[in-house]
């Protein structure tokens, strides 16, 4: 400032400032998001292993399947909220959520099993041109 710079530049220096500023805010905050968000490998090969097993069990509409993916998922639950770092709040979020799923699928799949029979594309071909 000393060299004769305006005002308005001082200004603009100032400005940038507090712009770089709020950008170092932000990209600690998203830090903060995704350290939360990461899972750690022991509740990722669990969680994935459940909800492979669950996706299986309900598109088959295999009721005692989905009651099994059920209980092994409280006992997880059980087990990860029992260790000495409980889980992060997304990892909650997505026991409570897929608990939810396999309660209402397991009623699903015992009052109404529903079975999708494939047509293989020569028959469904054919059944297209005999209503065309």
């Amino acid at each position: 400032m000393r060299g004769g710079r305006e005002t308005q530049e001082a200004e603009r220096w100032v400005e940038r400032t507090r712009e770089l500023d709020q950008d170092i805010s932000e990209a600690w905050a998203v830090l903060r998001q995704a350290r939360e968000s990461a899972w750690e490998p022991g509740f990722r090969e669990t969680w994935l292993d459940l909800v492979g097993r669950a996706g299986t069990a309900v598109s088959e509409a295999d009721a005692q399947a989905v009651t099994r993916v059920r209980e092994d998922l409280e006992s997880a639950a059980r087990a990860w909220f029992a260790a000495d770092s409980a889980p992060r709040p997304v990892q909650g979020a997505l026991i409570v959520n897929l608990r939810n799923i396999l309660e209402a699928m397991d009623a699903v799949a015992e009052a109404q099993p529903v079975r999708v029979e494939s047509r293989p594309a020569v028959a469904l071909a054919e059944h297209r041109k005999s209503i065309a």
